[in-house]
């Protein structure tokens, strides 16, 4: 690290700490108000770890009293692995085609590569895809795409149920949207449906417990 980092880093460190006793905040508190570990405040502030530009920011924001929202990134305490605290969704009934309902239902941390900006997180309800995606499964929908790939799951909006998740399957004449569940009909839709707010996002992770 270049003297110039050092001297940046010690201050920033020197400044956290003070305001910080003066303010009667643990370090527990803080790291939760900025989206890290109490420990890795610690760290900070013993000067024992250079911060990711990120946390240096949401830190001066915190010391310049600008008002800020924690993380999305926190680091476990005995590893490197950068993990994403994120609300977790309801998908969203009949009505106006959206994908989730508006307030999370939870937080759960996952790896931060699984958490783009375009990424909602929803928890499953239903059993149409099983057997692979069970209910009660976290399932990340990228809302950024939308490109129609036969055969890949996808969430989508049905003006009489609201959004779920099928697996598309697209001919020149039709859509076909598939269960994995063989309990469910499929769903045949003109093709003309995927201009019409269809897809709302592909699947593109699924946490869920493993049942062997």
């Amino acid at each position: 690290m270049s003297t110039d980092k050092l001297d940046s880093v010690r201050l920033l460190s020197e400044r956290v700490f003070a305001k910080r006793k003066l303010e009667k905040i643990t370090q527990e508190a803080l790291g939760d108000l900025i989206g890290i570990s109490g420990g890795y405040i610690s760290k900070i502030e013993k000067q024992e770890r250079e911060p990711q530009d990120w946390v240096v920011k949401k830190l001066q924001d915190w010391l310049d009293g600008v008002e800020i929202t924690p993380g999305p990134d926190t680091l476990d305490n005995d590893s490197e692995t950068v993990t994403v605290k994120i609300p977790v969704y309801r998908f969203a009934g009949a009505g106006p085609p959206q994908l989730v309902e508006y307030d999370p239902i939870q937080f759960i941390t996952v790896e931060a590569r699984y958490a783009k900006p375009s990424i909602s997180v929803i928890k499953v309800r239903g059993d149409s895809m099983m057997p692979r995606i069970t209910p009660g499964a976290f399932v990340g929908v990228d809302k950024a795409d939308r490109d129609v790939v036969s055969g890949a799951m996808y969430a989508v909006w049905l003006p009489y149920e609201g959004a779920v998740i099928k697996r598309l399957f697209m001919s020149p004449d039709e859509v076909r949207l598939k269960s994995e569940n063989p309990e469910h009909d499929d769903i045949r839709l003109p093709a003309s449906s995927v201009e019409d707010h269809l897809i709302l996002g592909r699947v593109r992770w699924v946490l869920q417990e493993y049942e062997g």
